[in-house]
């Protein structure tokens, strides 16, 4: 006979009303003969086992193996490499270069245009004419110094950003030329 005690992961008790009653779940007791026999289940097991063995070996021998890469073939994909990292370097300096020049006068004029709406407001207060030159560096107002510098930043994502799709498209031109990359043709 197999004993069978339906034990949920909640506890030991069938429901509610016997938990709170204090009563536990009384055991199932079955007949031996519909008890599933260990031998027919690890047999199953085993049949399923070589099943999913033979379908394996029948996609592996579906696969077309990959062919190996000839000298010539490496010796493109070194090139267009090494043309590649060139081209990257390049672009990537250049657009580093406009970026610091064109934001660092964008910061500069957004500096400028805050020191003199300060100055004007300045003009008005008569404190701040009789200072002079001491006030003159009270002119740059946080808010100013912020945005300049998000101007110069702004900038110079903008140049590295364009500089991102010519160094892309200047790589596809290349692995284009060579035969190399993700549409590289294997002979």
């Amino acid at each position: 006979m197999v004993v069978n005690n339906n034990v949920e992961l909640s506890g030991n008790y069938a429901s509610l009303e016997s938990f709170r009653s204090g009563q536990q779940r009384r055991p199932v007791v079955r007949p031996a003969e519909q008890a599933p026999d260990k031998v027919e289940i690890l047999q199953q097991q085993v049949d399923q086992l070589k099943e999913d063995l033979e379908n394996t070996k029948q996609e592996n021998a579906e696969k077309p193996k990959k062919k190996r890469r000839s000298i010539v073939q490496g010796f493109k994909n070194m090139i267009a490499g090494i043309k590649k990292f060139g081209v990257a370097t390049a672009e990537y300096t250049v657009a580093t270069a406009r970026g610091l020049a064109y934001g660092a006068v964008g910061a500069i004029g957004v500096l400028g245009a805050d020191a003199v709406y300060n100055g004007i407001k300045a003009v008005k207060a008569p404190q701040a004419v009789e200072e002079g030159a001491k006030s003159a560096l009270k002119l740059l107002s946080t808010k100013g110094k912020v945005a300049a510098g998000v101007v110069g930043l702004a900038t110079l994502g903008y140049h590295w950003f364009k500089a991102s799709l010519n160094v892309s498209q200047r790589n596809a031109a290349i692995d284009h030329r060579w035969g190399s990359g993700h549409d590289e043709v294997n002979n």
